[in-house]
C-alpha cells in the first residue's frame, strides 16, 4: 500500500500471507507472502539491524527468487521501496542504486510510490 508513512500492519495486511506447504517432492516450501509478513515486516518493525543490512536482506531474498526463475509477487518491490522511503533518515541514494542496477523492478506501482515523494526527492 502507498502511504505517506510506512506501516508495517498495513504491509502484513497487503502481503498476506499462507502457510508453509510441502512440494510434490518433498520439500518444504514457504510462500514469498509469508515470508514478508513472518520474517521481512517484523523483523524492520522491531528495527532488529540497519536499514542498509535490511534493504541488502530483502534484495538477496528477491535475486534468489529471480535466480531460480520463481516469479516475484508484486508487492515485495514495493515494500522494499516504502522502507527505503519512509526510514529516518531516507535512503534515497540507496533507493536509487537499486532502481538503475535493476534490483528493483520497474513496475507502474513503483513509479506511483516514487511520485508521491517527488517533493522530497525531485526528479
Amino acid at each position: 500500500p502507498v502511504t505517506d508513512e510506512y506501516d508495517p500492519e498495513a504491509w502484513a495486511l497487503a502481503l498476506g500471507g499462507d502457510g508453509p506447504s510441502l512440494t510434490s517432492d518433498g520439500l518444504l516450501a514457504i510462500p514469498q507472502a509469508s515470508v514478508g509478513t513472518e520474517v521481512f515486516v517484523p523483523l524492520h518493525k522491531a528495527q532488529a539491524c540497519s536499514v542498509k543490512y535490511f534493504s541488502a536482506a530483502v534484495v538477496e531474498y528477491l535475486r534468489s527468487l529471480e535466480h531460480y526463475k520463481i516469479p516475484l509477487e508484486g508487492l515485495m518491490h514495493d515494500f522494499l521501496v516504502d522502507m527505503l522511503m519512509h526510514c529516518a533518515p531516507p535512503e534515497f541514494h540507496r533507493l536509487h542504486q537499486f532502481i538503475q542496477f535493476q534490483a528493483i523492478a520497474s513496475q507502474v506501482s513503483t513509479a506511483f510510490q516514487l511520485l508521491k515523494v517527488e517533493d522530497r526527492w525531485p526528479p
